[in-house]
């Protein structure tokens, strides 16, 4: 890089060089010429030296920053759908464990109910003097409990269902927003 500086010194050297000597007076004079001039351009340079390498600094150090920011907002965000993973199962499990708690109670009553009919029936058939009223009762007795676990069943099964999409419905919501999220950078 020159400067005017260093090419009004250059062209004093030439004339140094050109312009015969006359004297010692004229050497040293040169030489002090040509001293100057080398300093000057070492000054130049040094100076356009320290100020490259003080933009390239400067231009890491951006880069960097840059880079050093997305990193940690990449880091925060897969954190974040970290930490929502595992609330939806932590909710999901949760509403697991009251459904099965409903079921069991369900399942528990039905049998309850169906223990409590069979008593109930038994002593009905031990109280019947004929056999044709041991047959009715039998009969009675046998269609009411059908019914009766149709109907209960029917009603587990819709329990079941309902504890079933209530427990997957936080991991399918944390399942979308996963897919929204790891999709956006294919789109962009």
């Amino acid at each position: 890089m020159t400067t005017a500086k260093s090419r009004a010194g250059s062209s004093k050297v030439l004339e140094a060089v050109e312009t015969p000597a006359v004297d010692g007076t004229a050497v040293e004079t040169n030489i002090e010429i040509v001293r100057t001039t080398v300093a000057d351009t070492v000054k130049t340079t040094q100076a356009a030296a320290q100020k490259n390498l003080a933009q390239g600094l400067a231009l890491s150090k951006d880069q960097f920053e840059k880079a050093s920011q997305a990193a940690t907002k990449g880091y925060e965000d897969f954190v974040a759908l970290a930490k929502g993973n595992v609330d939806a199962f932590f909710a999901s499990a949760a509403v697991f464990a009251q459904g099965t708690e409903q079921l069991s109670r369900a399942w528990f009553a039905l049998q309850q109910g169906a223990a409590e009919q069979a008593a109930v029936a038994t002593r009905s058939l031990f109280a019947a003097k004929t056999l044709r009223e041991v047959v009715d009762l039998q009969s009675t007795y046998s269609k009411t409990a059908f019914d009766g676990f149709v109907a209960e069943s029917s009603k587990l099964s819709e329990l079941g269902l309902k504890v079933t999409n209530d427990a997957v419905a936080p991991i399918a919501a944390r399942v979308n927003v996963a897919v929204e999220k790891l999709s956006k950078p294919l789109a962009a």
